[in-house]
């Protein structure tokens, strides 16, 4: 149990040490863009599959 901690908490201490912050390392390299287009890309997905299954769903109604 002891070597646990001390393990996760070497983890901890070596993660803070090597991070850089987010904002700077997206900024740096113009991946910001990237991550909007995917967000923004997987967001027009799932209003088409909203809307697609609103009209089948209508379909189904009117039957």
């Amino acid at each position: 149990m002891k070597y646990n901690i001390a393990f996760i908490m070497i983890l901890v201490s070596a993660q803070n040490m090597l991070a850089q912050s987010s904002q700077s390392f997206m900024t740096s390299g113009g991946k910001i863009n990237v991550v909007f287009a995917v967000i923004f890309i997987v967001f027009i997905g799932i209003i088409y599959y909203l809307i697609r299954i609103d009209r089948k769903i209508s379909k189904l109604e009117n039957k």
